[in-house]
């Protein structure tokens, strides 16, 4: 069974968790970095 995914379109970082990507996605666009206690939950692909 393949997990769905969600990514964040500003640093293209995937997670399990849709909530945790659009925290990212509103991170990213407003600080142009990323947050390690968000990123923390990133999987790889």
């Amino acid at each position: 069974m393949k997990t769905k995914l969600f990514q964040c379109p500003e640093c293209k970082l995937f997670y399990k968790d849709k909530s945790i990507s659009e925290k990212c996605r509103k991170w990213c666009a407003e600080h142009k970095s990323c947050n390690l206690e968000i990123i923390k939950y990133a999987v790889k692909k």
